[in-house]
């Protein structure tokens, strides 16, 4: 050779970070519609959390600082500070104060760490001995002592002494405890939870009222007060008014998502009882939480089990209609919403027709029932009118058959769309939706690359695409490269990739230049192939079949086009039975194009051709003929349904490489030794 081989490892030693491209509506990583086409009818019931997080506008804003005792021994700290101003550098009280706090927690608890409410009550660690702290105790202002004296008594166990200090706190002058009030309240309030719920319930409110009034309440006890007010009045089965609270304080919350686990509850308890309290149905958001809560799907995290009573759902859609209750579009548009998901197609048309206006998901279920009853136009400009303004649903782990998450007004149009021989219309409805395996086997095997191109250009700078404008334009650039369009292929790359892929241009090119000798061109083919192989994926690897870089390629699925053929699972109308399977001219674009190896990993096949053309372009006998006729197959060997490929090159191989070492290995074990191989890419520089 006149030219030695470049080592091509080393091109290939450090892949680049391709990054995880998101859609428009998340991960391009989601079910496919394919093959349950008729479950544009479907639409599973409403998630708790998710749609009452919506309706109370919940976004918990999560703090940095510190929580749990710590929190609060410093809160502590600080009041004594402000409430003594003007002390000596070296006047040791706030330290001492600190240390007996900390002394106080160690001894009870058995750590610093933060306990549990129901764990202090039940825990039984050694006593607290506050005598030696006594001189301490005299320096305290009164208020201070005498919450501490509760705080102690309490620690050891004797709630009841423990009440009486703090209510001395609270029996202080106005003037004299401004600082402990809060505290004393609370803690009065927590102490009786648990023996006596009812009088616990005038201490919650009590904390807020001077929470009000402008004492000290650091700590955040008031806020704090709502949710154990709640369990309160639950416990004293006033569940109508522990909803209140806990929908209170789910909308103060900035800490967690357990409080619905408490709504859950409440709602529970609220329709279980033998007559449902007027007042929860008088309160425009208390029904509206009961509402969800009563078509929601009653085997959710914060929605365990069935409430004690099985038809109270049903009691409660009966009371509001009996009592004429003047309700939102909201909540009958939920209420169709329960009606809908059960299979209760009528009562679901009479819930939305109570109201003139709709919400979004009230017009996503009326282009259901429209679409049951073969109205397939006006279920489309219904849809058309909705697509913009419905919620955005997200999950990690849901099942398509019984969750909205993968559901949405975009999806129910693409499907009818795609029906319709709109290709590209259906596929930009199925790019805004969360079914991306079928978006990308629309641009990968049914739209033409120039419609593709097309879309991209005009959309380029839309918003509402996201990451999967990015994610639209790799995917065109690997059908561009597949087709032997680099120019334009290159345009569309990540940034990242941009490099090797002008490598193996560069390498396809020198290759196909016939005024160099075959061999320098066979050698730049090699390194060529050798790109294909192993950066194929990355370069060229298909989004959905053969090759799955939607899944990275670690597994495939039944090709998309091949579950399209299926027949639907369940009928519906001639109308929409048509639509919702595979037309002809879609068929036959899928035929068009067709790649040359619809086997997985095609771009290995893709590698071992180049491998093939290699060989023909050198001599028999020559180190680079047996290192491309080794490698183009012993790439199949390991797969039994690829083993007739991979035998092409082992004859070739054997007939042609007789006198070199690794010819006569093959020959000797009739196959591609593993322990034995030709020169490798590195190898390969060194020879001629």
């Amino acid at each position: 050779m006149k030219k030695k081989l470049l080592g091509l490892a080393a091109l290939l030693l450090v892949a680049p970070a391709i990054p995880r491209l998101v859609s428009a509506c998340g991960d391009w990583t989601t079910p496919s519609v394919a093959g349950h086409e008729s479950q544009i009818l479907a639409l599973g019931p409403p998630q708790f959390e998710t749609e009452v997080g919506r309706l109370l506008k919940y976004n918990p804003q999560y703090s940095e600082n510190p929580t749990g005792w710590r929190n609060t021994i410093t809160m502590d700290v600080a009041d004594l500070q402000t409430a003594l101003p003007g002390r000596p550098a070296n006047d040791s009280l706030i330290p001492d104060y600190q240390a007996m706090r900390a002394a106080m927690k160690t001894a009870t608890d058995g750590s610093e760490d933060s306990i549990s409410f129901s764990q202090r009550i039940a825990s039984s660690y050694a006593s607290f001995n506050l005598t030696p702290y006594e001189p301490l105790m005299q320096r305290l202002p009164p208020e201070f002592a005498l919450y501490v004296r509760g705080a102690s008594l309490y620690r050891n166990g004797d709630f009841p002494a423990a009440i009486t200090q703090w209510q001395k706190v609270l029996a202080l002058p106005a003037a004299e405890r401004k600082y402990r009030s809060t505290w004393a309240a609370y803690m009065i309030g927590k102490t009786l939870l648990h023996t006596d719920p009812s009088a616990a319930i005038p201490f919650f409110e009590q904390t807020r009222q001077l929470a009000r009034d402008g004492l000290s309440d650091p700590v955040g006890f008031a806020g704090d007060s709502l949710g154990w007010q709640a369990m309160a009045e639950l416990k004293s089965d006033k569940p109508a008014a522990a909803l209140r609270h806990y929908i209170e304080s789910a909308r103060l919350s900035t800490q967690t998502s357990d409080v619905f686990q408490s709504i859950g509850l409440a709602c529970r308890a609220t329709l279980a009882a033998p007559q449902i309290d007027p007042s929860a149905l008088a309160d425009p958001l208390e029904r509206k939480v009961l509402i969800i809560w009563a078509n929601s799907d009653s085997s959710g995290i914060y929605n365990k089990g069935t409430v004690s009573d099985p038809h109270a759902a049903q009691r409660l859609r009966e009371v509001l209609i009996t009592s004429k209750t003047i309700m939102e579009s909201d909540e009958t548009d939920n209420l169709a919403w329960g009606a809908y998901s059960s299979g209760n197609l009528d009562a679901a048309r009479q819930w939305l027709e109570l109201s003139p206006t709709h919400t979004p998901m009230g017009r996503w279920i009326h282009s259901k029932l429209l679409l049951h009853d073969g109205k397939i136009d006006e279920a489309l400009a219904e849809l058309k009118a909705v697509v913009h303004e419905m919620p955005t649903y997200n999950s990690d782990s849901v099942h398509l058959d019984d969750s909205i998450v993968y559901r949405s007004p975009q999806l129910d149009r693409g499907l009818l769309l795609l029906g319709r021989k709109d290709f590209v219309a259906a596929f930009d409805a199925l790019v805004r939706s969360p079914m991306h395996n079928d978006a990308a086997y629309l641009a990968e095997r049914v739209l033409e690359m120039d419609e593709l191109s097309a879309y991209l250009r005009q959309h380029k700078d839309d918003p509402a695409l996201g990451g999967a404008l990015e994610q639209l334009n790799y995917i065109l650039a690997r059908r561009l490269a597949r087709a032997h369009l680099w120019k334009q292929a290159r345009t569309h790359y990540p940034a990242g990739l941009v490099p090797q892929f002008d490598d193996y241009v560069a390498f396809m090119k020198a290759a196909q230049d016939e005024k160099r000798g075959k061999h320098e061109r066979a050698e730049n083919l090699f390194k060529a192939a050798w790109i294909m192989r192993y950066r194929g994926m990355e370069l060229f690897g298909t989004e959905v079949n053969p090759d799955w870089s939607i899944h990275d390629g670690d597994f495939e699925e039944t090709p998309i086009v091949q579950r399209r053929r299926q027949p639907l699972e369940v009928r519906t109308n001639p109308a929409l039975d048509r639509l919702l399977k595979p037309t002809q001219e879609e068929l036959d674009r899928v035929d068009e194009h067709t790649l040359l190896f619809e086997n997985r990993w095609h771009y290995r096949f893709r590698a071992s051709e180049l491998m093939w053309q290699v060989a023909q372009l050198t001599p028999d006998n020559d180190p680079l003929t047996a290192a491309a006729l080794y490698w183009g197959g012993y790439w199949h060997r390991g797969r039994i349904e690829d083993d007739a490929y991979a035998d092409r090159f082992y004859q070739e191989a054997v007939r042609r490489c007789f006198n070199l070492p690794i010819g006569k290995e093959m020959e000797k074990t009739h196959w591609f030794p593993l322990d034995m191989h030709p020169p490798t890419p590195q190898e390969l520089r060194a020879l001629r």
